[in-house]
């Protein structure tokens, strides 16, 4: 099934069975008001979304032709301004013409047979591979043979993207191997590799206006890096300004940009965060680098001194100490708290209610993660639907905080592993830190939300 959405109104419209197979892409056709979705079976579907849904056709696009491939699923890629569809199955990707009625006008064939996942379009009619022996190849239209390999990640490749920064073309690349790599399309080599990640990297996206370079990761967080330094030739690698995690489960498998927003595509949901307030300012840290800053009006506006003073004494920077919930009727209500690493060691946290009464109020509590040194992790703090709190709440809300120290942990998996590691905490001596948040319920108008959900 395709469901389709209406943005205001954040309600599902519509949804098409566009086949018994599961689908595993879709895919917007702006310019001709088309939808193409891509099934697990090896076929993509066409249908006009002009006034009612309408199917234009159905294509095979591969078919399970050895063990190897049955691993296979469909990828589908737009060109940005020829009328092509590029199609991924099992080892072959082929190239669509819907201008001479959906007609393949090229085939590409991975020449050791290798199971190919993904595809991405660059404008100037050459596009990228991923494939399953870790490698990239880059191609041209005109040539059913690939022009380059690029090799660097030592396990499978699950997105790439072109983009262009001072003129020059560039390709980024995630991969299993919890690094993102990006490479000099002129030099054929990878300039930088960013290696903060704690798990895979499955998702990316570049955002030129804002020169922030966008990853997502199978546990979940995002990560923002800012190019607005690296200079001519990427002299500088981009830097880690923040990272994200909203309240749902789940990889983040799908990112992009839409009506000033950053979609989120997660496994059970699909959250939308603003952008368009987004800015880069100095902030008056130790490092004195650059930080990302949401100057949005959905918190109790900045923090007072006393706040600062308070908060900065611990671990973490926390901010707002005052989680304000708006009233929404019959949905869940975010709030987002912003976690920053004083330390030049990673720290970890955990948000836990100690009255106890979170299961009844607050979705998915306690809260746990880890925060890179010199970095700012994001995370939403989601109430159930229309818990009408009083000015003042009985909760007792705790950000609770430790060194990591030698300890060698990439993610907690679970709620169990934060909390031994916290009890191994008090049990060692070693510090933890706490500071007390208050939960509010404010009226509707008075505030408005940061994430909106789907």
């Amino acid at each position: 099934h395709v469901g389709f959405w209406d943005y205001p109104t954040q309600k599902k419209v519509d949804a098409l069975k566009v086949s018994a197979s599961r689908v595993t892409c879709i895919r917007f056709i702006e310019r001709k008001q088309w939808i193409v979705a891509g099934t697990e079976d090896g076929y993509l579907h066409v249908y006009s979304y002009e006034t009612r849904f309408q199917k234009i056709t159905s294509l095979r696009v591969g078919a399970i032709e050895n063990l190897e491939s049955r691993a296979a699923h469909t990828h589908l890629a737009i060109h940005p301004t020829q009328p092509y569809l590029l199609s991924v199955y099992g080892f072959k990707v082929k190239l669509w013409d819907w201008d001479v009625g959906w007609e393949c006008i090229q085939t590409f064939e991975n020449e050791e047979l290798m199971t190919i996942l993904r595809v991405a379009f660059n404008p100037n009619d050459t596009f990228a591979t991923a494939s399953m022996d870790c490698t990239v190849e880059v191609w041209s239209l005109d040539s059913p043979e690939f022009i380059y390999t690029l090799v660097g990640h030592s396990s499978i490749v699950n997105c790439l993207d072109f983009f262009t920064c001072d003129d020059q073309e560039y390709l980024v690349t995630g991969s299993h191997d919890q690094t993102a790599k990006i490479w000099d399309l002129q030099k054929m080599m990878c300039i930088h590799t960013l290696e903060a990640f704690v798990s895979p990297v499955m998702s990316l996206l570049y955002q030129p206006d804002l020169q922030i370079l966008i990853t997502g990761s199978q546990d979940g967080a995002i990560y923002l890096w800012s190019t607005r330094n690296c200079g001519r030739n990427y002299s500088c690698p981009p830097a880690l300004n923040r990272i994200i995690k909203v309240g749902c489960a789940g990889a983040v498998y799908h990112l992009a940009c839409v009506m000033g927003g950053l979609l989120i595509g997660k496994e059970n949901a699909v959250a939308i965060i603003d952008v368009d307030d987004v800015n880069y300012q100095e902030q008056p840290t130790d490092k004195s680098e650059q930080q990302l800053s949401a100057c949005t009006t959905h918190h109790a506006g900045d923090m007072s001194k006393q706040e600062k003073a308070w908060s900065k004494s611990k671990l973490l920077d926390v901010h707002p100490l005052e989680l304000r919930f708006p009233y929404c009727p019959n949905e869940p209500i975010p709030c987002s708290l912003h976690l920053t690493n004083n330390t030049d060691e990673n720290v970890a946290f955990r948000l836990v209610d100690k009255s106890g009464k979170s299961p009844w109020c607050f979705t998915k509590l306690p809260l746990c993660g880890i925060v890179p040194h010199g970095s700012t992790y994001t995370l939403t703090v989601t109430m159930k639907e229309e818990m009408k709190l009083k000015e003042e709440t009985d909760f007792d809300l705790v950000i609770q905080s430790s060194l990591l120290g030698d300890k060698y942990i990439e993610v907690f998996n679970d709620q169990s592993e934060s909390d031994t590691f916290f009890k191994e905490a008090k049990l060692f001596g070693n510090m933890v830190h706490e500071v007390t948040l208050k939960a509010v319920y404010v009226q509707y108008g008075e505030i408005t939300s940061e994430v909106r959900w789907f």
